[in-house]
C-alpha cells in the first residue's frame, strides 16, 4: 500500500506528568508519565514514533495530532470510565436530580484543562490532511485553559444548581 498521508490521533497524556504549561511538543519523553494512564500513553508514544520513522524512511507525511480533552455527542458519562468533563456533568446532574447539597470532586480543583468540541478536531484533521508540514507531532486545542473548579462552576450555572464543592485531595 502506498499511503503517503495519514493522521494518527494521540492524546495529551503522552506528555510528562509535570510538563511546563502550556505543553509544547518538545516536551515529549522529557519526564515521567502520569502513573494512572502510563500504559495508554506509551502505546500512543509508540504510534508517534512509528509515524516519525515512516516519514524518515519512506518520505511520507504522517501527522500525529494530539488533541486536548474532547467532548461532544455520545460522550461517556460513566463515573468509573469517563474523562473529567463528562464526569463533572454527570456528578452535578445527579446531585441536582437527587436534591443533594454538595458534590465531591477529585483533587483540589486547581489543575487546568482545555476542552475542544469533537467537530473542531474533525475540522483540524481535514485542515492537516490538506497541509504539508515538516512537523509530525502537532498539539491541537483551543488555547483556553480553565481550572477544574471553573468547569464545576460553569456546569452548575448551566444546570441552574448551586452545590457545595468538596475536594477529595487524596485523589489525583
Amino acid at each position: 500500500v502506498n499511503v503517503k498521508k495519514l493522521i494518527f490521533l494521540g492524546s495529551s497524556c503522552i506528555y510528562p506528568k509535570y510538563s511546563k504549561q502550556p505543553i509544547s511538543e518538545s516536551s515529549l519523553l522529557s519526564g515521567k508519565l502520569e502513573e494512572t494512564n502510563d500504559a495508554y500513553a506509551i502505546a500512543k508514544i509508540v504510534g508517534v514514533k512509528m509515524c516519525e520513522a515512516y516519514n524518515d524512511q519512506y518520505n511520507t507525511n504522517y501527522l500525529c495530532l494530539m488533541p486536548t480533552n474532547l467532548y461532544g455527542p455520545n460522550d461517556n458519562y460513566d463515573l468509573n470510565k469517563s474523562h473529567f468533563f463528562p464526569a463533572l456533568i454527570s456528578k452535578i446532574d445527579k446531585a441536582k436530580n437527587s436534591n443533594e447539597k454538595r458534590i465531591i470532586i477529585w483533587g483540589d480543583g486547581t489543575p487546568k484543562r482545555e476542552l475542544m468540541y469533537v467537530d473542531d478536531i474533525a475540522e483540524a484533521c481535514e485542515f492537516f490532511l490538506r497541509k504539508k508540514t515538516k512537523h509530525a507531532l502537532i498539539n491541537i486545542g483551543s488555547g483556553d485553559e480553565k481550572t477544574i473548579l471553573n468547569f464545576c462552576k460553569f456546569i452548575m450555572k448551566e444546570l441552574n444548581v448551586d452545590l457545595e464543592i468538596i475536594f477529595d485531595k487524596k485523589k489525583p
